[in-house]
């Protein structure tokens, strides 16, 4: 029997969904956090120790590269020139100390001058201000020896700290991605599904044939196995539908059968037998729903259940339950596509599966070419 069926886990093709539009949302909104507000920047300068190079010579290059690393290192705890700055800005002292921050860059006589603050426009004003004082003579720093540093670029403008935008959109899908996953999978405990026939023959404790694109061999092997289960003389099947999403497929199918072993189209809902055949297919609604429905379940001598592949649990069990308020239980359990025709093969088909404790087993397929057009005729055993 050839299945067409979407690839994936069932959960995974009710709630694909959700991998799409929650990592968008969080990757959205870290975007916009990233650029509306709440960051920071910094402004840097770069300041050089002089090497007291001359006319005369070269000067102590290594003094000079040891002095710039001395100078990255006391600044930040410069309370002199905190304070000046403070003044000079208007700022707290505590946010100048916090903010302000010196860094060697590496074995040379450089090192940088950096403020980082939520207003750019501020951070540069700190960074220009705190370069030139160290470079003036006298200068008000405790750490800076007057006259031992030029400036060597001051800044025009201030980055923002951090990864930036492209950082936040990076990290926003990946934490929606595993925000999704948790949805989905809280999602699928409250919501549980019967998403195999073997599930479903476990819950209902009867054999399962799984319908999909059956050919008329399948469904006239499988009337004759529900003739065989109900016994001697005429047998009405009478088929259920678990919900209302698989109501049509039940008609469907019905006629598919009638039709399969030489049976009339159904007429009010019934199909009845012709001459020399022993089945009735009486296709009803949920449990429930009418009176009608209840009466030929009960005046039925096979009840067969029908299902979506995705049908929900709570529907599974709420359908047994009224089926046993009239002392109905089925004896066999079939799961069906919604999209597809019940009476129309599309590629091979073959024997049906043969179900045994609410397991199917799959036979080997036939080739549709090669069969011969005959009907069987349930109840007489014989092929026409």
């Amino acid at each position: 029997m050839t299945r067409h069926r979407p690839h994936g886990p069932g959960w995974l093709r009710r709630r694909w969904w959700l991998f799409v539009v929650v990592p968008a949302l969080v990757a959205a909104l870290a975007f916009g956090a990233s650029t509306l507000g709440g960051g920071e920047y910094r402004a840097e300068a770069t300041l050089l120790v002089r090497t007291g190079a001359s006319d005369l010579g070269p000067g102590n290059v290594g003094d000079a590269n040891r002095l710039a690393v001395t100078y990255a290192e006391g600044l930040p705890q410069d309370r002199s020139l905190q304070d000046l700055v403070a003044e000079r800005t208007g700022l707290d002292v505590d946010a100048v100390e916090e903010g302000l921050a010196a860094t060697a860059t590496g074995e040379t006589a450089m090192f940088t001058l950096s403020f980082t603050d939520v207003d750019r426009a501020r951070a540069v004003e700190v960074t220009r201000l705190a370069a030139q004082e160290l470079a003036r003579t006298p200068t008000v720093s405790a750490i800076v020896a007057p006259g031992s540093v030029n400036v060597a670029r001051l800044p025009d403008q201030a980055d923002p700290v951090g990864y930036g935008s492209t950082y936040a959109l990076v990290v926003g899908a990946v934490f929606g991605l595993g925000l999704a996953a948790l949805l989905a999978l809280a999602w699928e405990r409250a919501d549980p599904r019967v998403d195999t026939a073997d599930r479903l023959g476990e819950l209902l404790g009867c054999p399962v044939t799984e319908l999909d694109h059956p050919g008329s061999t399948m469904l006239a092997a499988l009337g004759a196995r529900w003739l065989a289960l109900a016994g001697e003389g005429p047998a009405r099947v009478v088929l259920v539908p678990v919900d209302r999403r698989v109501e049509v497929r039940c008609l469907e199918l019905a006629r598919s059968v009638a039709a399969a072993v030489g049976n009339h189209p159904p007429t009010n809902h019934t199909v009845t037998g012709s001459p020399g055949v022993d089945l009735q297919v009486i296709p009803v609604e949920p449990p429930g729903s009418t009176g009608a429905a209840e009466a030929a379940v009960v005046g039925g001598d096979l009840c067969v259940v029908v299902a979506a592949p995705d049908t929900t649990l709570a529907a599974v069990r709420r359908g047994m339950t009224r089926l046993e308020h009239f002392g109905a239980r089925p004896s066999w359990a079939l799961v069906v596509r919604n999209g597809s025709d019940p009476g129309h093969a599309t590629g091979p088909v073959g024997p049906p599966a043969r179900a045994h404790g609410g397991h199917t087993e799959e036979p080997p397929s036939a080739d549709a070419g090669t069969q011969t057009a005959s009907t069987v005729e349930v109840g007489t055993g014989r092929d026409r």
